[in-house]
């Protein structure tokens, strides 16, 4: 059974109406590769500013799409970050794909979330300790990290930049997909959290 976050499904549903065909899409993706579709699916969550928009565009670099493609990326893929911007959201993903499958074969194959997020951010950090460092860009998003996340000493560190990445993740609400859904809500008696359930008839 293909289960899926609701708030990625509802995003995906919301920007482009086809979010049964595209997680089913991505799980065949994830099969190949031997990753997990929620791992990945979060790295796209987060890079898209949780909205799963393919024509998604970082103001300040030429970072587009689902997993921000750099240009420089995008044309060692065959393509260039214009023509993913046109592309839709399936359509994109055969570019995810050959990003993914590089570079785990340079890289290693991730075992979790955060291995998978740090292909894309950084994959030289994919075997290494947390106390790896890697020296700030002009990137206002890596300030970010290491201001919110950091000691505020202009390297981002990679245990940085995992409380960064654990910080942006939803509450893990799955639904399971072609079942009729209902909601109920409940307390956690481990933490006393909200746990917003979602049960399949």
């Amino acid at each position: 059974m293909l289960q899926v976050r609701q708030s990625y499904y509802d995003a995906v549903q919301k920007v482009s109406g086809n979010a049964d065909l595209f997680f089913q899409k991505l799980s065949e993706m994830c099969n190949r590769l031997g990753v997990t579709i929620d791992d990945v699916a979060s790295v796209m969550w987060i890079e898209t500013g949780k909205t799963f928009d393919p024509k998604i565009k970082n103001p300040n670099s030429s970072a587009s799409g689902l997993i921000q493609f750099m240009e420089a990326t995008a044309k060692g893929l065959g393509t260039t970050t214009t023509q993913l911007r046109a592309m839709s959201n399936i359509e994109q993903l055969t570019y995810v794909e050959k990003y993914f499958k590089n570079q785990i074969n340079a890289f290693g194959k991730p075992k979790d979330f955060f291995d998978v997020y740090t292909l894309v951010f950084y994959p030289t950090w994919l075997k290494m300790a947390d106390t790896a460092q890697m020296t700030i860009s002009a990137s206002k998003a890596n300030i970010g990290i290491d201001t919110y996340f950091g000691n505020k000493d202009g390297i981002v560190s990679k245990g940085e930049f995992r409380k960064f990445a654990m910080s942006k993740l939803p509450i893990n609400t799955l639904i399971a997909l072609g079942t009729k859904k209902k909601s109920t809500h409940c307390n956690c008696p481990n933490c006393g959290c909200a746990i917003d359930l979602v049960l399949s008839n």
